[in-house]
């Protein structure tokens, strides 16, 4: 123990002063497996790394679509003079040629500039007409550092008689333009460069019931997946684990994959000069680094890593500036409107409390005489807040109406300019103004939402526990899914725990599992089979207790919140593909609601069904006593005994009356 303590302690004293390196260094992986031995205690099952085959190379194209690299709106610049800044990732040993823009511009308006600049370099100029469709801007002369590449995109509408009409374009780049680059993709050499910069597909393989700490790495790797490459259209998929000593075959090069293998330190697995695309997690330790700290892959190889692990139990303060959500110091110009869009989701916050209030710092350019402006705040469409631009400076604070904030937020800063009248000029006025960074949400709020899908993920920020019965590979898969959606919505970390038993769970819970799981958390669906009336009695949908269905839930109970996703009977197919039918469209940017339901056959339907009057009655599955099953049977014999007892004793009656009237 003392050795160890000692090591512990190089490793911090070394990680002071030591810069960050690039090549790899075996000692530091076994390193990382040592300290993962002192924090747990050993424990830890014991995997063999499976053989690598080499697959044929094919020819990978790497031609990333907007959609693909995180812009899956497009791009919409505003106004005459509008522009925005473009993260675009290049991948090692691919240098970018040319970025493609499929253009809508507003139609009849003037023969306008596109410019793409990086810093004060101007890198490309292109003409712009009304008819356009296509543009082509080469990217040859830009600066790529740590695999991307910054660059900023503007439009330059000329000015024209501003007693003509309202000066207002709008110039929007489609998600299905794209990048092309030059040279070829190169393999991986060292941990610090297995996760690029752009991946089309992640794979991790687990066999058919992995063990505890394997599942947990999964969890990891999905919620890294999902922060890493939030917006982009890498996909993360759990994969079969192929029987002992059959070998995985080796990704190409924009793909990767993950193992458990707790026989060495975390390394690459791969042939003699392979691609490297496969990587093996030795620990819990080693997953935990690797996909809770800040450029983790960066600090695995070298012999000493920085301690800047994020904290991920750190509540948010009374106040979250636009610098601290990475937002950041905006300029924006523009003759008719000059507009700051910035979006957020309540789980950005770190907490279930929502903001109350917005402060707006900015600045802007004075005013040309018999010129008017005023300054709008809209949250989600609706105006909050409005003033007449009247100084270079403005410092306000407005309240967000609880009814408009949702889960996920927009909150646009406008600025718009008018002339006066008879004020005619030709050529229009360049407006400017600078949104601060320091501008802050106030926090303070309680609970925004009733129990729903609304709340989530915002539950589950920063720490939160999974529950899988039976921990098996179908349900590991299910909850990677979901997690990975959800941390796409936010860029506060996720942090999954999973549990061995329920007893184990602390605060805000994701369970997958079957309707037993389902009765033991109290949720209100947790029957084999029900009924499912509207506010009018009308049955909406019946499943019978022979018939399997999937089901997706949010509700509370024991003061917690609960994800809940099981399924009825042996088959887990309609759970899947409720899963899978759910998050197709949108993410889960498109969820809302608290019940998804999903049936062998029907498609899945997701409803209110808390306080909105819908009912579910559970369907018996007690056998049923003998008066019951009997009743109809009984009641008739009662009724033709009762008959046949008044056949016989009338006529008797009848005579012993006649008798006594004689």
């Amino acid at each position: 123990p003392s050795r160890a303590l000692l090591f512990l302690a190089a490793l911090l004293v070394a990680a002071c002063d030591a810069p960050t390196q690039d090549a790899p260094d075996t000692e530091a992986a076994s390193g990382l497996a040592t300290m993962d031995s002192l924090a747990s205690g050993g424990g830890v099952d014991s995997a063999a790394a499976p053989p690598v085959a080499a697959s044929p190379d094919s020819v990978v194209v790497a031609t990333p679509t907007l959609a693909e690299i995180g812009y899956q709106e497009g791009i919409t610049l505003l106004g005459a003079a509008d522009r925005t800044t473009l993260t675009l990732p290049v991948p090692e040993g691919l240098a970018p040629r040319e970025l493609r823009l499929r253009v809508l511009p507003t139609p009849r308006m003037p023969d306008a500039t596109v410019i793409l600049q990086q810093g004060a370099r101007v890198l490309a100029q292109r003409a712009l007409s009304d008819t356009a469709t296509e543009l082509v801007l080469p990217l040859s002369e830009v600066i790529v550092q740590q695999g991307r590449a910054i660059v900023d995109l503007a439009v330059n509408v000329p000015g024209r008689d501003a007693c003509e009409a309202p000066l207002f374009y709008r110039t929007v780049f489609t998600p299905d333009g794209g990048l092309t680059y030059d040279g070829a993709l190169a393999p991986v050499r060292s941990v610090g460069a297995f996760f690029a910069p752009w991946l089309r597909r992640v794979t991790f393989y687990l066999p058919a019931e992995p063990s505890l700490d394997a599942a947990q790495a999964a969890l990891d790797v999905a919620a890294y997946v999902g922060r890493r490459y939030r917006g982009m259209g890498t996909r993360f998929v759990i994969g079969e684990l192929p029987p002992d000593g059959e070998a995985i075959p080796e990704p190409q090069l924009d793909e990767r994959a993950v193992v458990w293998a707790t026989d060495g330190p975390a390394g690459l697995l791969g042939p003699e000069g392979g691609r490297g695309t496969v990587l093996a997690i030795a620990s819990r330790g080693d997953a935990r680094i690797l996909f809770t700290l800040p450029q983790g892959p960066a600090l695995v190889p070298t012999s000493a890593f920085t301690t800047s692990l994020l904290r991920l139990d750190q509540r948010s303060a009374g106040t979250v500036s636009l610098d601290a959500m990475g937002a950041g110091t905006r300029t924006v110009q523009g003759n008719a409107i000059a507009a700051a869009n910035y979006r957020f989701s309540l789980a950005d916050f770190r907490s279930q409390a929502g903001p109350v209030a917005f402060r707006l710092v900015a600045e802007h350019a004075s005013l040309p005489r018999e010129t008017t402006g005023e300054a709008t705040v809209l949250l989600n469409g609706a105006v909050i807040w409005s003033r007449p631009i009247d100084e270079g400076r403005i410092d306000a604070t407005m309240q967000l109406p609880a009814r408009l904030l949702a889960r996920d937020n927009d909150l646009e800063i406008r600025f718009s300019v008018r002339l006066g009248e008879g004020a005619c000029i030709l050529g229009a006025p360049l407006f400017t103004a600078t949104v601060l960074g320091e501008s802050a949400f106030v926090l303070g709020g309680g609970e925004p939402f009733p129990p729903s899908y609304e709340r989530f993920p915002a539950a589950l920020v920063p720490e939160f526990s999974v529950l899988l019965e039976p921990r098996d590979r179908f349900r590991v898969e299910l909850a990677a899914t979901m997690i990975e959606a959800m941390q796409r919505t936010t860029a506060t970390p996720m942090a999954p725990v999973l549990l061995r038993d329920a007893a184990e769970a602390r605060g805000a819970l994701l369970a997958v599992g079957t309707a037993s799981l389902a009765d033991r958390l109290g949720a209100p669906l947790a029957t084999d089979g029900f009924r499912l009336r509207d506010t009018d009695g009308r049955v909406w949908d019946e499943y019978v207790p022979s018939q399997s269905y999937g089901a997706m839930q949010a509700f509370q109970a024991d003061g917690r919140d609960v994800l809940l996703l099981h399924h009825t009977g042996a088959d887990g197919a309609p759970l899947a593909a409720l899963v899978r039918e759910t998050l197709a469209p949108y993410g889960w940017f498109g969820v809302h609601g608290d019940l998804t339901l999903r049936g062998p056959e029907s498609p899945a339907a997701t409803i209110t069904a808390a306080n909105s009057g819908w009912r579910i009655e559970p369907i018996d599955t007690r056998p049923a006593s003998f008066f019951a099953r009997y009743r109809t049977m009984i009641f008739v014999g009662i009724g033709l005994l009762l008959l046949a007892l008044v056949v016989w004793f009338y006529p008797r009656m009848v005579r012993r009356e006649l008798d006594a009237a004689r």
